[in-house]
């Protein structure tokens, strides 16, 4: 059966496979580069569902345009692992970053940018942690009260009962002098 999807990988422009095996003493993950190969095993450790992950969070998001763009892979010590694990992890860093097309920075617009692939290997463990994330782009080094009517964008204002947007501004709600300010990014 693996085959026949190995075949009309390449019409499909299916690059890589991702399988999920699990055997009474471990569960697996096998990567594979269609259609000739290499294929890096790991042994799953721990993981979390998603359910569980968004059971836990007091506003979880997930918008349905986040798997519409590809994530930002941050590869994180893979460069300072020891000279005898050097040879594999460098299969698997090209591996990863492979399985994603590369970001032109100048073109890329930060609207696209709404998940982070953040793979850790971890030296004294020789583990690779690997954690997926939904970003969302705030406006930083802004006024409290300025940062709350960006954020109503899809809201309606109602300007009706004020002379000037000075006085939505400084209306009891919006901020106070008295807040404390974000640190500059």
């Amino acid at each position: 059966m693996l085959k026949d999807f190995v075949h009309v990988a390449g019409p499909l422009g299916v690059t890589h496979f991702l399988l999920l095996s699990a055997t009474h003493n471990a569960s697996y993950l096998r990567i594979g580069k269609s259609p000739r190969g290499p294929t890096v095993t790991f042994k799953i450790h721990e993981y979390s569902l998603m359910r569980d992950v968004m059971a836990s969070l007091q506003r979880p998001r997930c918008p349905q345009a986040v798997w519409l763009t590809h994530p930002l892979v941050v590869m994180n010590s893979f460069s300072s692992a020891p000279k005898e694990d050097m040879e594999h992890l460098k299969l698997v860093s090209v591996m990863f970053q492979n399985m994603f097309p590369t970001i032109n920075v100048t073109r890329t617009k930060l609207s696209t940018c709404q998940r982070v692939l953040l793979l850790e290997y971890n030296s004294e463990t020789k583990r690779i942690s690997l954690r997926h994330y939904s970003i969302a782009v705030k406006a930083a080094g802004v006024a409290k009260n300025l940062k709350k009517l960006l954020d109503r964008k899809q809201e309606a204002l109602n300007l009706g009962t004020m002379q000037d947007i000075s006085d939505f501004m400084t209306k009891s709600g919006y901020g106070s002098e008295s807040e404390g300010e974000d640190a500059e990014a």
